[in-house]
């Protein structure tokens, strides 16, 4: 698995930044915008339908 630095931004105007492991980027947006529910992951928690955009990168520190 890889390292992704990800900025999730959320209706109510915030974003959140963080590191998650995935295989893709691909899999790490359809980890946070698939399906509905509550995301909690590295002390962050939303609910998916909240999400409005998701940006990952392959993290330098991986």
């Amino acid at each position: 698995m890889q390292q992704y630095d990800v900025k999730i931004s959320l209706k109510n105007g915030y974003v959140i930044e963080t590191t998650l492991q995935g295989e893709s980027d691909r899999e790490i947006k359809n980890q946070i915008m698939g399906e509905d529910g509550l995301f909690s992951e590295n002390g962050a928690f939303f609910f998916k339908e909240d999400v409005i955009s998701v940006e990952a990168f392959k993290s330098d520190n991986a």
